[in-house]
């Protein structure tokens, strides 16, 4: 084959490349969920008109012993120590992203592919475009730095997903910021489950909730605030909780849902910690070898020692955030959340296979947490059991609710606030 005919050849395969890099078709063949992540992690559009570009200039240029012998003496003259460098660090960054972007696709095969196939089972109320919007706005979307939480929602404004530059996620009929004290507010603060990833503002637990409080009280000055975010367990939300306490923000009452994110993170530190200790120390080597190194040891998930230190942590900030919000005159309800891992049947669920990677931790931590709930107090609310006779799907990815169940959880919530009258 001759050498022209072996880069028109190449041409073809660039142009290929660029124009299946397009949203449009890799939406034919992956989830939503799996193309919003990658657009996230790699400037895809760039890529798409590079690859294009690329091929066309290829197909144009007519390669001869002249054209071949003055790129040669160009590329000599001008290009080869600066092309080189630039080149290396290209590859690199695009091998850093490939490993990267290959990990979660490893944590995530099971989503990536079967998500596309059930997305009207667990989005009744929504069209393709209205889906596709919702995964876009919430996969594509990234975190800002935080002092002393480390992270948050970055502010956001979309069609369906709005996060407030002040840290919290917009709901139905929001109420104002700063809060009113004339209105009764109230503060949540959790994890993404909690933010309600994949689902619409109006259709969040915290959306649910102040419109079902609004009308079991008969009263439009309740406002919900909804300050859970990715990631996030109690450590971080007492954090964020005593920091817009210290300005001067309190809430009438806060209430705090977890236990998917507190047996993940088995370390008291948040998500990007490794990352920072190596970035702040120097150590850019180890921060490489930790993106091109992967954890081959078999983790012992029910380990008691690591459940029971776990346990303890949340119940040592649980009484801090008590203490907090008694100086404050704030009540509190802490709701211990359903997970998939515990008292769900899996028949129903259709992600990740039975392996749940680190998420296993909360199979074995909430069977140490049910045998202590009741010496917790009244303001500890347990909800982990209620989806064990459901028999249907009941979360839209891996570990985040469905517009069904958040309004259940809402429901059983609203419920419990009302008996134990802590909204007035």
């Amino acid at each position: 084959m001759k050498l022209n005919q072996i880069k028109n050849l190449t041409g073809l395969f660039f142009i290929f490349l660029g124009i299946s890099l397009n949203e449009c078709i890799l939406s034919n063949f992956f989830s939503y969920f799996a193309v919003a992540k990658l657009y996230s992690k790699l400037p895809v559009p760039a890529l798409e008109i590079f690859f294009i570009i690329l091929g066309v200039l290829l197909l144009v240029i007519k390669i001869d012993k002249d054209f071949i012998q003055k790129a040669r003496n160009f590329y000599k003259s001008f290009a080869l120590v600066l092309l080189n460098i630039i080149s290396l660090f290209v590859f690199v960054c695009m091998l850093v992203s490939l490993i990267s972007f290959s990990k979660d696709f490893l944590s995530y095969k099971e989503q990536i592919f079967k998500q596309k196939n059930i997305l009207h089972e667990i989005y009744p109320d929504l069209n393709n475009s209205q889906i596709k919007k919702v995964l876009h706005e919430t996969w594509s979307r990234g975190f800002s730095y935080e002092p002393y939480t480390q992270f948050k929602e970055s502010p956001y404004k979309g069609q369906f997903l709005n996060v407030s530059e002040h840290g919290f996620r917009h709901i139905k009929n929001q109420g104002p910021w700063p809060p009113l004290n004339s209105n009764f507010n109230i503060f949540i603060f959790g994890g993404s489950a909690t933010f309600n990833y994949g689902l619409p503002d109006n259709q969040t637990i915290a959306s649910c909730l102040q419109e079902l409080l609004r009308k079991n009280k008969n009263k439009e000055n309740i406002c919900v605030y909804n300050f859970a975010r990715g990631f996030y367990y109690s450590t971080q939300e007492r954090i964020l909780f005593q920091k817009l306490l210290s300005e001067n923000q309190a809430p009438d009452l806060a209430v705090f849902i977890d236990g998917f994110n507190e047996f993940y993170f088995i370390k008291d530190e948040p998500l990007y910690t490794e990352e920072l200790k190596y970035f702040l120390g120097g150590n850019l080597d180890k921060l490489l070898q930790g993106i091109f190194t992967t954890n081959k040891v078999q983790p012992k998930y029910d380990d008691p020692d690591i459940l029971n230190q776990i346990t303890s942590r949340y119940l040592i900030n649980k009484k801090l955030i008590e203490a907090t919000a008694d100086a404050f005159s704030v009540k509190t309800l802490f709701v211990w959340q359903p997970v998939p891992t515990y008292k769900y049947n899996l028949k129903y669920y259709k992600f990740a296979n039975g392996d749940f990677g680190r998420f296993t931790y909360s199979r074995y931590g909430y069977e140490v947490m049910d045998k202590i709930k009741n010496k917790l107090g009244a303001n500890f609310f347990w909800l982990a059991d209620i989806q064990k006779d459901i028999n249907k799907p009941v979360y839209i990815d891996v570990d985040h609710y469905s517009s069904e169940m958040s309004r259940l959880i809402a429901k059983k919530i609203n419920d419990y606030l009302i008996s134990k009258n802590l909204v007035n």
